[in-house]
């Protein structure tokens, strides 16, 4: 026999039982979620872990035997959230619905099993004569009329036909009655009941065989509604819902739109403070933005968690490299080896922060997945700035309040506004008579500088900070510095589709496409061959567009003037649908969380725009210019 102690209470067990066991003997419970004894004892899910004084680590109970004076605290705070944690991961596998599965479930069955006082709807289906009510047909010797004689002598009996009909048929409107939005009744070929013609007689129908009757009883406004559907106006009236129907045929034609300037400094202020997120969002849809930020109408989500979401652990993971690598040196002085170890425990203090309460073997593998593939990333990065004379000058660098620099002001709007942000880096480069910055922004997904969202206000937002930063750049950079473009930087090792007999060359061919970098770069000579050495003939700018000093300066003004606009259009309170489209073959109304609100089957105006190539684009800026269509 072994002694132990859990939470405080001695327990004497044999030698072979485990931890859950020897807790459950005391009536202590320990949370299970994969155990089940002689079946599943392996601790796969690590609900049931618990603190053994003397162990560095949690152990799960299940599969870990009592030992002579064994120490175990089974409810310390370490053991809770080392729980919750392993809980949100395996919740993190599936999509659970928010709505309790019992709340969406259809229930089918006869009327009188059926319990659906608190159902929505409510279908019947085959209301023919002697099925909806039944037909009972005599029971036993006596009469209706005999039962009755009999029941005057105190002689009571089982019901006869009549009370059975009387039964059924209360039973049947209780049912009926106790839908909270709508009933369907559906007659199928045969004759239609009694029951069938009277509800289609109290609801205007004709009340033939193949008619499909449909009428809501939940209330007059949900009736209203449905009538105002049909266009029966008369028969709401007539059921005591004429107003209700009156009112919504009054509003057929309503329109979202013209939000009074009381309304709309009662949902974002008499400022607005604007992300590059949000001008994203109006300019895209102006009911969207209204929903998501006016509102703030929260979408519905199914509940999963990404406690290890890939793009903010490498965020992260790269700011503090690139940190670290400057204190040292730069990445001239230090060496892709260094880098990489820097990188490698930058990792890992990531890991203990985030997940110090969890020893999972599920964590474990997907660090060890997420650090092959910033290896990768990690040496691209080197050589970029190995090689390069750009030099990272700050990390993380912030607009707004608190930020490193004041907010990015936006003139010439109807209404005051003011935008925030964070560059992920800045580097610089001392030129041979100025220096000069660029804008660097990681990107872990398909984003890209795209030149035909940028004349519709999408993906301003490397632009408007290379511009804002060159206008308050002395505050930052302690000298006067210009900017020599936006660069969007591919933070996440490349898919390479090759075929099993692809040799190297064009395996490398296929690399190194997919490292090449987006953006927007000024065409000049020696920036680019300080960003890029010709001797190096890498590339991985030949896919960034460029432009000259005179352009940018256009592009400046272009910018902040569809700013500008966009801060109108918030101010105009016009609220409609009017999606931003690409082409055909995506419609971003499918995936809103707020389709149901605006149903852009029917309401939305969509604006549907082809891809550009640089001459039009630039075509556009300078028209904008000449229009007078830019910031002052």
């Amino acid at each position: 026999m072994v002694t132990l102690t859990i939470d405080g209470h001695a327990v004497t067990v044999p030698e072979d039982t485990t931890i859950l066991e020897a807790a459950r003997s005391i009536h202590i419970e320990i949370p299970t979620l994969c155990y089940l004894k002689g079946i599943n004892e392996i601790g796969a899910c690590r609900i049931c872990t618990v603190e053994v004084e003397g162990q560095p680590r949690l152990v799960p109970a299940c599969d870990n035997v009592v030992s002579r004076g064994m120490v175990v605290h089974t409810n310390s705070p370490r053991v809770r959230e080392a729980r919750r944690v392993n809980l949100r991961l395996l919740l993190s596998q599936y999509d659970v619905g928010t709505i309790p599965p019992v709340l969406d479930a259809v229930q089918m069955g006869p009327i009188s099993a059926l319990r659906c006082h608190e159902a929505g709807h409510l279908l019947v289906l085959g209301a023919g004569e002697g099925s909806f009510p039944g037909y009972s047909g005599s029971k036993g010797v006596l009469t209706d009329q005999e039962r009755m004689a009999l029941r005057k002598l105190d002689v009571h009996l089982t019901g006869g036909g009549e009370e059975g009909i009387q039964e059924e048929f209360a039973e049947i409107y209780g049912v009926l009655c106790g839908a909270e939005r709508s009933v369907r009744v559906y007659c199928s070929d045969e004759q239609p009941s009694y029951l069938f013609s009277r509800l289609s007689e109290l609801c205007g129908g004709p009340g033939k065989a193949d008619v499909q009757l449909e009428f809501a009883m939940a209330g007059k406004r949900e009736a209203g509604a449905w009538f105002a559907q049909q266009r029966l106006p008369e028969l709401a009236e007539a059921l005591g819902a004429g107003k209700s129907c009156a009112e919504i045929l009054s509003r057929q034609d309503y329109r979202l739109g013209g939000l009074q300037r009381s309304t709309l400094e009662g949902l974002y202020g008499r400022e607005l403070r604007l992300s590059a997120s949000q001008v994203d969002t109006q300019a895209e849809c102006r009911l969207l933005y209204f929903l998501k930020y006016g509102l703030k109408a929260k979408e519905r989500k199914p509940a999963q968690v990404d406690p290890a979401e890939f793009g903010i652990f490498v965020h992260a993971v790269l700011e503090d490299t690139v940190r670290c690598v400057r204190r040292q040196g730069g990445f001239h002085a230090v060496s892709l080896e260094e880098t990489q170890c820097i990188a490698r425990e930058s990792a890992e203090r990531y890991r203990k922060e985030r997940f110090s309460a969890l020893e999972s073997a599920r964590v474990q593998t997907m660090m060890t997945r997420n650090q092959r593939e910033l290896t990768m990333i990690v040496e691209e990065l080197w050589r970029e700035l190995h090689e390069g004379q750009f030099q990272p000058v700050g990390e993380e660098v912030s607009f707004g309040e608190d930020g490193t620099l004041p907010w990015i002001q936006i003139p010439g709007a109807s209404m005051k506004a003011a935008l925030q942000g964070k560059i992920d880096r800045v580097d610089a480069w001392q030129g041979p008579g100025s220096p000069y910055f660029r804008v660097v922004d990681y990107k872990t997904g398909q984003k890209a500088l795209d030149l035909c969202d940028v004349t519709q206000g999408v993906g301003l937002q490397m632009l408007l900070y290379l511009f804002a930063l060159e206008q308050s750049g002395d505050a930052f950079f302690g000298t006067r510095c210009y900017p020599a473009g936006v660069e969007y930087f591919p933070a996440r090792a490349p898919y390479l589709p090759v075929k099993g007999d692809a040799d190297g060359s064009e395996l490398q061919k296929k690399r190194h496409k997919a490292w090449q970098r987006s953006g927007m770069l000024l065409n000049d000579g020696k920036i680019l061959e300080a960003m890029e050495p010709e001797d190096v003939k890498k590339k991985v700018l030949q896919d960034a567009f460029r432009a000259d000093r005179a352009q940018l300066r256009k592009l400046e003004s272009y910018v902040f003037g569809l700013l500008t606009d966009t801060v109108n259009d918030i101010a105009s309170g016009d609220v409609t649908p009017d999606p931003y489209t690409r082409g055909t073959s995506f419609d971003p109304c499918t995936f809103c969380p707020y389709g149901a609100v605006c149903h852009p089957e029917q309401n939305a105006r969509r604006r549907n725009f082809e891809k550009i190539d640089e001459k039009r684009f630039w075509e556009t800026v300078e028209t904008a210019e000449k229009e007078g269509k830019h910031h002052g």
